[in-house]
């Protein structure tokens, strides 16, 4: 009987042992992976402004005259203008628009030249929009501050508006008031308004934006155009200006060609 007892505790335990070492070992899970979303980053808008198609370096006070599409000589210790309202533009006909983006290039401040959009959504963007001039909302309403403040002297207290862009110098071709020129555009309303809406693409090149890479937009300006274009200026005969009407539209119509798209750092 103890021999039985014995040999049956011992099958069980053999029995016992089999199944153990016969189950199946739990799998192995892998961590799950992570993937960190690309994040917001900061796109540079740089200006470089040039004069004529050979690219000649623009610049205030020089000692050399530039000379205008109809020969006019002129050289410039002003010239300055808004930018606002700019777009990042996608394929697909999205965009990404910055909120209050009012911006002053003044040549002579060349840290005026790039302009800084912060916050842009990661993706491809393959061209910009913006407007030359400030917007009717802010001609009227808002806080008039920072590239807005009236004491950048680029608003008209006596019209209630901005001035889009301001050009003033010397010519010989101007006879009267020592050979200055004052040319000041603006006018956010009516048959005569000033506001200009420009659209550059990037020939078929993508800006990436993804938080982790530098992002920079680099447009030639090209300020003979300012003169040329569509609306030839003389300055023998148009050299003063200083309120909204025809004459400021057709320079704004001029200053929007201006722009072009030069190329982009990613």
């Amino acid at each position: 009987m103890k021999n039985f007892q014995f040999l049956l505790t011992l099958t069980l335990g053999l029995s016992l042992t089999i199944i153990t070492s016969c189950k199946k070992d739990d799998p192995i899970v892998d961590p799950p992976t992570v993937i960190t979303p690309p994040t917001i980053g900061t796109v540079e808008l740089r200006v470089e402004h040039v004069f004529g198609a050979d690219s000649i370096p623009f610049a205030l006070n020089t000692s050399n005259f530039f000379v205008t599409a109809l020969g006019d000589s002129v050289k410039f210790n002003t010239f300055k203008y808004y930018i606002s309202n700019i777009e990042l533009l996608k394929a697909d006909g999205s965009s990404f628009k910055q909120p209050e983006s009012y911006f002053l290039v003044d040549a002579s401040n060349e840290a005026s030249n790039k302009l800084q959009i912060p916050n842009v959504p990661p993706a491809d963007y393959t061209g910009i929009r913006f407007l030359l001039g400030v917007d009717s909302t802010r001609n009227v309403s808002g806080a008039q501050e920072g590239a807005l403040s009236q004491a950048n002297g680029m608003f008209w207290t006596w019209n209630s508006g901005y001035i889009f862009s301001k050009a003033e110098g010397t010519s010989p071709q101007v006879t009267a008031s020592g050979n200055n020129f004052t040319l000041h555009v603006g006018g956010f309303s009516g048959t005569n308004k000033a506001i200009q809406t420009k659209t550059i693409t990037f020939n078929g090149e993508k800006l990436t934006v993804n938080g982790t890479r530098e992002a920079e937009i680099h447009l030639s300006v090209d300020v003979k155009e300012y003169f040329s274009a569509a609306n030839p200026i003389n300055l023998g005969t148009t050299n003063f200006l200083m309120s909204p009407g025809a004459t400021a539209r057709q320079i704004s119509e001029n200053f929007k060609e201006m722009f072009s798209f030069e190329h982009l750092h990613n």
